[in-house]
């Protein structure tokens, strides 16, 4: 316990970050990191993410395996969340829904061309595939919440709870639709 309130310096070097996790045997995503070199140890993650004016931004997470100096925190928007919810039923479940999608920020990384607001679905499963969305279908408004991009579509969905039903607004095909989907429990 030597090393109890200590603080470790470090830049950002990307935003809106997109990792891959393998975890007992299962692929996930996790989206919208901040990605830092600043070190994160085993019992630290949860800590804040700190910027030069002395704002938290995000809150760490995890590291890479991989290599040394890279880590990543969750954007203190969706830590807000988390927290409120702790403090309301001291338990965080996330509900699912079951898309994998990007932004006109994440376009880029999978060599696709899309600038515009609003999320494109890439693929989907489980409460998302039986509403009947598909892939190449831009997300533009959960229940009122209007998405631009993948941090607003990970808040609308964290807000929520397992069970909740939300209402989706999309464009197919230049058509805006909507349906309706019950979040579950990964």
């Amino acid at each position: 316990f030597e090393f109890q309130r200590s603080v470790t310096a470090g830049i950002i070097s990307a935003k809106n970050r997109t990792i891959k996790i393998e975890e007992d045997e299962k692929l996930s995503y996790m989206e919208d990191l901040i990605q830092t070199d600043a070190t994160i140890n085993p019992g630290n993650s949860g800590g804040p993410l700190i910027n030069n004016e002395g704002r938290v931004i995000g809150l760490n997470t995890l590291k890479a395996s991989e290599g040394e100096g890279i880590a990543f925190a969750i954007p203190i928007k969706l830590g807000k969340i988390i927290v409120q919810k702790l403090k309301a039923d001291e338990s965080y479940k996330t509900p699912y829904l079951g898309v994998f999608a990007f932004d006109s920020n994440l376009a880029e990384i999978y060599n696709q061309n899309f600038n515009s607001n609003g999320v494109y679905v890439v693929s989907t499963q489980g409460p998302a595939k039986e509403s009947g969305l598909i892939k190449g279908d831009v997300i533009t408004y959960i229940n009122n919440d209007k998405i631009e991009n993948m941090l607003d579509f990970r808040a609308a969905i964290y807000q929520k709870n397992i069970g909740d039903e939300i209402s989706i607004t999309f464009e197919r095909n230049g058509v805006y639709q909507k349906t309706n989907v019950k979040l579950s429990k990964r």
